[in-house]
């Protein structure tokens, strides 16, 4: 890059280091070149939910997803996918797929959920516990380059020994404190309106990192298959046992909704609401795309959380 520039002494030319920019791909350079010129990556739609705006976003992405997965589970498989937008060393996520055919609501429906998680835990972070809560921040993504233009449903990958703590079935692993109280905690602070299990992640120095929870909500309704409203809830207080950490969050059974058949002692009432999440409006699919003409195709519901706006019939907790 040249440019004339004028002083004391007269006008000059000034030289500045600054590649071309290319005008077409065989003239990339850096890491994600080879794999451009390969055409090992894909042009993928992304959807993030964006919980302080109560609403989703959109944008594009380059990502190259491994064709084989490196875990299986009963219910989905996952792949390593390099984001070819990011940096290296930061550029690794997780795309997960379900092995069974299921409605795509279901994939919303889990980012909503992890995202409601992420606000509590935020939430939670500020009392005086012993350590912090994260979850990571799901997304869906949309391949309009492959047939049937599937969803995944991605998120950073975790490095290091990924641990269970509880589940959507009443399973607790009382080994640590922090997830279980975490989970009591939520319940206790949405006014009985949800509680969030099925605890998983990795525990590092500075806190715990979440992924894939489950959110219980008080009448059923939202977050997926896995919620079993009070049922669920039910499940949950019987075998969980109150830790040092809920008696230092003042947290007690006392909390639990007259409707859920746990023995407890009727405290002050007291009651708390949480934003909403919101709908989505729907988006129409093109009758033809192409690999240079990706247009978003994937006809998001109208409803993708079917949360009510009412609380229980009577919340009653500990203050």
């Amino acid at each position: 890059y040249q440019r004339r520039v004028h002083g004391d002494g007269g006008d000059s030319e000034i030289s500045i280091g600054v590649e071309p920019t290319p005008t077409s791909t065989s003239g990339l350079q850096g890491p994600c070149a080879e794999l451009i010129s390969k055409l090992q990556y894909e042009t993928v739609f992304k959807y993030t939910y964006e919980f302080s705006l109560k609403r989703w976003s959109q944008c594009c992405l380059l990502v190259k997803i491994d064709s084989s997965p490196f875990s299986n589970g009963n219910l989905r498989r996952a792949y390593r996918m390099l984001d070819l937008t990011k940096p290296e060393g930061k550029n690794l996520y997780v795309a997960k797929s379900s092995i069974h055919k299921v409605d795509p609501v279901i994939y919303f429906g889990d980012a909503e959920a992890q995202a409601l998680a992420k606000y509590y835990a935020i939430e939670y972070n500020k009392r005086p516990v012993p350590k912090l809560v994260h979850f990571l921040k799901a997304f869906v993504i949309e391949c309009p380059q492959r047939p049937d233009r599937p969803l995944l449903a991605c998120e950073r990958y975790l490095d290091g020994e990924y641990m269970k703590y509880n589940n959507n079935d009443g399973y607790v692993d009382d080994e640590r404190n922090t997830p279980q109280a975490f989970s009591h905690w939520t319940y206790v602070h949405s006014g009985g309106k949800y509680l969030i299990v099925d605890m998983q992640g990795v525990c590092y120095k500075d806190g715990d990192v979440y992924t894939d929870p489950q959110v219980h909500s008080w009448n059923g309704e939202g977050f997926g298959l896995g919620n079993r409203g009070i049922e669920g809830i039910r499940r949950f207080f019987e075998t969980h046992k109150c830790n040092s950490i809920c008696i230092g969050l003042r947290l007690t059974k006392d909390c639990l909704n007259p409707s859920i058949d746990i023995a407890g002692t009727v405290m002050n009432d007291r009651r708390t609401s949480i934003p909403d999440l919101p709908n989505l409006p729907p988006t129409a699919r093109p009758s033809t795309v192409t690999s240079e003409t990706v247009q978003p195709a994937t006809v998001i519901p109208a409803t993708l959380s079917t949360a009510s706006n009412d609380v229980p019939p009577t919340i009653l907790y500990n203050r």
